[in-house]
């Protein structure tokens, strides 16, 4: 039965050639997988109404589908651009992945994705080569905007413009994202993710990385550094690998326990305020399953290809000794760490190394779990990748 504001696959894309004057979409396998998330929301996340911001979110990257496709049209030379992915992070959210991936960022070898970037990955209408400072300070505003609108944000992830981000927000635009799941309340939709071909949304994240780095030639020559989650949470890790076939990927470790249940909070800090449908205490048995099949997944792919390619980090090492787990991965990589980076690691570390942020505080009771579940639950990958103390 359907519940709330219902939208509709038409409005949605007419909604998007009104903002950009555009109305060449390219390939069309995406009207698919919009279709499946139009579906489930209309019937699972109770909207308030179609004018809410996940519905903005969604309306803007079906927008940048048409930007892109006018880019590639003007700048073709952009497809040619060699892309080179050293390491892949896809460790667990609350493990340390944030602040390994800002480290590695300081080296002035490795390219990275500032979250300005990913927001506005797109030159503007009247900007200058080689000066992004107008979107630059749009993503200043549109950052402050998201903290002031989730103020529990910044005590899990908090948006910095300038800072390193997750190119999730590249894949975002494909319709495959495990962020749909932070923008709409629709249970359904990891089970569904689970269960589509990824190479279409890989092979445009490949794009994506094309068209940064024509826009930044600086870019070429250096090494780029990934990260994202969702590589493991939607259980498309073989597609990861091919696509990228010369990273390493990079997991850290951490007890899922507190992993699950902010995972489950920062569900509920965003998708909460615009659904009547919300229900909190069926994240926990929902974010389990997720993380079950993903981490089951991850032990059989590790199987099958050579050890050298992934690279295990522990959370407790990354926060007690920081530098010497940047040194380690960045040899890992191959890129080792020079006299400049580690000058710029530690410099980094200087005015970055202390959390000023406001505790994150969480409570499995409040998702419908318990911390003796979630320890059961995942034994195996406790037992398998965290070392002992």
């Amino acid at each position: 039965m359907a519940a709330g504001a219902q939208l509709d696959v038409a409005g949605l894309l007419e909604r998007a050639t009104k903002a950009t004057g555009l109305s060449d979409f390219g390939d069309p396998w995406f009207f698919e997988p919009l279709g499946a998330i139009v579906a489930m929301i209309n019937v699972e996340s109770g909207l308030h109404s179609r004018d809410e911001p996940p519905v903005h979110w969604l309306t803007g990257n079906l927008a940048d589908r048409l930007r892109l496709v006018e880019f590639l049209k003007r700048h073709p030379a952009a497809l040619e651009e060699k892309v080179d992915v050293a390491g892949i992070i896809i460790g667990l959210g609350r493990g340390g992945s944030t602040l390994l991936q800002r480290l590695l960022c300081t080296s002035p070898r490795v390219n990275h994705t500032p979250w300005w970037e990913l927001v506005f990955p797109l030159p503007l209408a009247d900007e200058q080569p080689g000066d992004p400072a107008p979107r630059v300070e749009l993503g200043k505003r549109m950052a402050q905007g998201i903290n002031e609108t989730w103020p529990e944000m910044v005590a899990m992830h908090p948006v910095e413009a300038l800072a390193p981000d997750e190119e999730i927000m590249l894949i975002d635009r494909t319709l495959h994202s495990l962020m749909y799941c932070f923008y709409f309340y629709v249970p359904s939709y990891m089970p569904w993710l689970r269960r589509q071909d990824h190479h279409k949304a890989y092979s445009e994240l490949v794009t994506w990385l094309k068209v940064l780095q024509y826009t930044t030639p600086s870019r070429r020559g250096r090494k780029w550094l990934l990260k994202s989650g969702h590589h493991l949470l939607a259980g498309k890790l073989p597609v990861m690998l091919e696509t990228f076939p010369g990273a390493k990927v990079i997991m850290t470790h951490r007890s899922l326990e507190n992993v699950i249940v902010s995972y489950c909070s920062m569900q509920d800090v965003t998708v909460r305020k615009y659904s009547s449908t919300f229900d909190a205490r069926r994240l926990g048995p929902q974010a389990i399953e997720v993380f079950q099949r993903a981490l089951e997944r991850l032990v059989d792919v590790r199987a099958a290809h050579p050890a050298e390619r992934f690279i295990d980090v522990q959370y407790r090492d990354t926060v007690a000794r920081p530098l010497e787990v940047y040194r380690a991965t960045m040899q890992a990589m191959g890129l080792g760490a020079t006299e400049i980076d580690e000058h710029a690691a530690h410099s980094w570390m200087a005015s970055h190394g202390r959390d000023t942020h406001p505790p994150h505080i969480y409570r499995a009771e409040d998702y419908g779990v318990t911390r003796e579940e979630l320890a059961r639950s995942f034994s195996f990958y406790h037992e398998a990748f965290l070392r002992a103390a």
